[in-house]
């Protein structure tokens, strides 16, 4: 898709804002957003992701196992 230049994330809950010209983090669950953020890099993005779905106990599969322990 040329419309994101190739910036497409292969986890899930992390999109290109082209908007911002960068990665953004989201989950919502229940109806309550819990993080929705921007990040330079998409190794941040997948960083706060899993820190918010550790931190609130969200029924969400982690991103990164490199992120598993805060």
């Amino acid at each position: 898709n040329m419309a994101n230049h190739g910036r497409i994330s292969q986890f899930e809950n992390i999109t290109w804002s082209k908007l911002q010209q960068k990665w953004r983090a989201r989950i919502r669950h229940k109806g309550i957003t819990y993080i929705d953020a921007c990040y330079e890099t998409e190794d941040e993005a997948i960083k706060a992701l899993d820190k918010t779905i550790i931190t609130y106990n969200i029924p969400k599969k982690l991103q990164s196992g490199k992120y598993t322990k805060l």
